[in-house]
Formats: C-alpha cells, sequence, structure tokens
C-alpha cells in the first residue's frame, strides 16, 4: 500500500482551493464551465456557483472555495475537514494522518457498539478484522472523506436501529434521521445500504421484543434531519434545475449514471472496474481486483487464511441461527446483521460493482464475523 498515492482528483480537490478554470466551448464564443467566469455555462447566485465540471456546485466566501457537491450524486462536504487541513499545513502528510485517525476513530465506534450490544470477545474481533482488512485500510488512504462517512453512516444506522429495537431508545429515530441524511449526502449509493437495512428490519421483525409506536415527534425531528443533512444534494439540483439550463455529457450529472446503473443491470456494457468478479475479490483478496481493473500484474491470489476465515464465519452465523427461538440481544444482532450484510452486498454488488462501493459494507462484514 505504501507505493500508491492518492487519487490524484481527490488530490488536486484539497491543494487547489479554487477549482481550476475549464472552457466547454469554443466556439462561437469561448465559454467558461463555472459561474465565475463571463461568458459562462453555469450559474453564480451569491456565494453559490454552479458549474460543469467538479465540484458541480461551490461555496465561495473570498477566496475561500468549497465544495458542496463534487457532482449530483456526491456531496462535498465530506472533504471540508481535508481542505482545512491543507488550508492550515499545506501537508499531503497531515491529510493522510486525519483520514488514518478518523479510520481509527470508526474502529473504536464499531467497537464500542458490540460492547454494548454484543459481547467484549466480539467487539475485540470486529476492531481486530477492521484494523487489518485490505479494503478498509485501502480506501482511507486513497480516497478519505467520503468513504469514512458512507461506513460512518451506515454504523450509525444500524446503532440507531437496534437502540429502538433492544434499548427503546427515545433519540434513535432523530440518531436514525441524522444517519440516512448524512450517508446520502455521502454518496447516493448509501440508498442500497439503506434499503439493505430497511428490509432487514422488516424480515427480523420477529426477532426482537416488542416495541411501543414510535412518537410523532421523534418522527418529525428525524425527517428534519434527513432534509438539513442532504442540503447540499437538493441546494445543487435546484439551483442547476433553474440556472443551469443544459449540462455536458459527463458521468456527473443523472443521465449517464441512469445507463450504467442499467448496463449493470441488464448485462451491458461496463467498465473493466465493474465486472461480477469484483465480489469474489471483495471476499477473498481485495489487492486481486486491481488485475482486471487496471491491468496490474503479479498481484496475489485469493487467501487461504482469508477463505478459511469466511469458512468460519458462515458456520458460526449457522449457530447463531440454530439458536432463534430462544432471542437474546447478541445473538439477534448476528441473524440481524447476517441478513442485512446478504442484502447490502448483494444490492451493491448489483447496481454498483467497483470495489470502492462494496467497501461500503465491510463494518457490516466485520460486525458479523
Amino acid at each position: 500500500m505504501r507505493g500508491v498515492g492518492i487519487v490524484g482528483e481527490v488530490e488536486l480537490a484539497w491543494f487547489l482551493g479554487r477549482p481550476p478554470a475549464a472552457l466547454v466551448a469554443l466556439q462561437p464564443t469561448p465559454t467558461w464551465a463555472d459561474g465565475e467566469s463571463e461568458p459562462t455555462a453555469g450559474a453564480r447566485v451569491g456565494p453559490l456557483v454552479a458549474s460543469q465540471v467538479r465540484p458541480i456546485e461551490g461555496l465561495v466566501l473570498g477566496s475561500v472555495h468549497m465544495p458542496v457537491a463534487v457532482n449530483a450524486y456526491t456531496g462535498g462536504i465530506a472533504d471540508w475537514p481535508a481542505r482545512i487541513v491543507v488550508r492550515l499545513t499545506g501537508s499531503r502528510r497531515a491529510v493522510i494522518a486525519l483520514h488514518v485517525a478518523l479510520g481509527g476513530l470508526l474502529i473504536v465506534l464499531v467497537h464500542r457498539f458490540l460492547r454494548f450490544r454484543g459481547t467484549d470477545v466480539a467487539a475485540a474481533i470486529a476492531a481486530l478484522f477492521l484494523a487489518t482488512d485490505w479494503s478498509f485500510l485501502f480506501y482511507r488512504k486513497v480516497l478519505g472523506g467520503t468513504e469514512l462517512l458512507l461506513q460512518a453512516a451506515g454504523l450509525l444506522c444500524l446503532w440507531a436501529i437496534w437502540s429502538r429495537r433492544w434499548g427503546g431508545d427515545r433519540h434513535g429515530l432523530v440518531a436514525l434521521g441524522l444517519a440516512v441524511g448524512l450517508g446520502l449526502c455521502a454518496k447516493l449509493t448509501f440508498g442500497l445500504t439503506l434499503v439493505a437495512f430497511s428490509l432487514a428490519t422488516l424480515l427480523m421483525r420477529w426477532d426482537r421484543p416488542n416495541m411501543k409506536p414510535p412518537r410523532i415527534e421523534g418522527v418529525a425531528a428525524g425527517l428534519l434531519a434527513v432534509v438539513v443533512c442532504t442540503a447540499p444534494l437538493w441546494i445543487t439540483a435546484l439551483h442547476h434545475g433553474l440556472a443551469v439550463p443544459t449540462h455536458i455529457p459527463s458521468h456527473d450529472f443523472p443521465q449517464l449514471q441512469l445507463r450504467r446503473v442499467s448496463a449493470a443491470l441488464t448485462g451491458g456494457p461496463h467498465p473493466a472496474r465493474e465486472t461480477l468478479a469484483n465480489l469474489w475479490f471483495w471476499l477473498s483478496e481485495p489487492l486481486a481486483f486491481f488485475g482486471p481493473a487496471y491491468g496490474v500484474d503479479g498481484l496475489p491470489g485469493p487467501s487461504p487464511w482469508r477463505i478459511a476465515g469466511l469458512v468460519l464465519v458462515a458456520a458460526g452465523t449457522a449457530l447463531g441461527w440454530r439458536d432463534r427461538h430462544h432471542p437474546t440481544p447478541h445473538a439477534a444482532l448476528l441473524r440481524f446483521c447476517s441478513v442485512a450484510l446478504v442484502l447490502q452486498v448483494g444490492l451493491l454488488w448489483g447496481v454498483a460493482r467497483d470495489l470502492h462501493h462494496l467497501a461500503q459494507a465491510t463494518p457490516t462484514f466485520a460486525i458479523v464475523a
């Protein structure tokens, strides 16, 4: 991993401050992509600048440029900590240290969740799993904030569901609203994780104690949290919809992304990095993904130790399901997460097969393990 740097596009976004000016047309008049330069194919309303290139929506306050939305389906708030660190230190190493620290915090939160809702042994094993999982560590380094926020939102979603199901936590719906809003703001592919957890909640209704109906104020607070947290994306959509009549052909906008999703679901043409084999790579040896995806040679084959671990996890999960007639909170958590994991991985694999999308399911996988 030490020989791999940062994804260039992500690093440039941290260091450049103002996005580079780009022309989207030369004839009949040179036309600029963003609303800061005239003539423009973008737009500007106060401090909000709409652009045809990434970031498609920015917040401009004097010399400070912060991304509101990287593209139509990815919020820009997750990159703010890295940009602030770069502005303060000018150091790439400081940004990597930040992401390592935040990744460590996520591991601590998974450990704490399982200490409260599972067992001490389960908490230690999950923390060790994440601290040594290649895909979890790799995407902390090369992508950073967005991947962290996606996984943190998934953990918060699970924590809120479990607090509601077994703890009767009155704050569970607010926490769930925050999880949904933060996850969707990070990237709309979080919707697949949300669908998986929702289906698991419905399918596993039998495996919990009786609950009182949710209080209306809790539901209202949760919905408000979703609206506030997703504001960067819906503000971007409104700004572009009202002020930018046409967009250049780009996968940063919905039209081409919908075609990619359609191709994935129907077996049509797809990028080399989005093959069906990615599920096997994620399970057996994530590093092998870079062979077919990017033509890298000399990569390792499936790890026998990792496969042996998968067999142990499957066997332990089967034992957990045998004890379903005598529900306890930690056994019910295993059953719930095993169902959620299958649904989450299945949806991500079916719609968004790139390895970094499948990596969203790594914390769920660690909790099951």
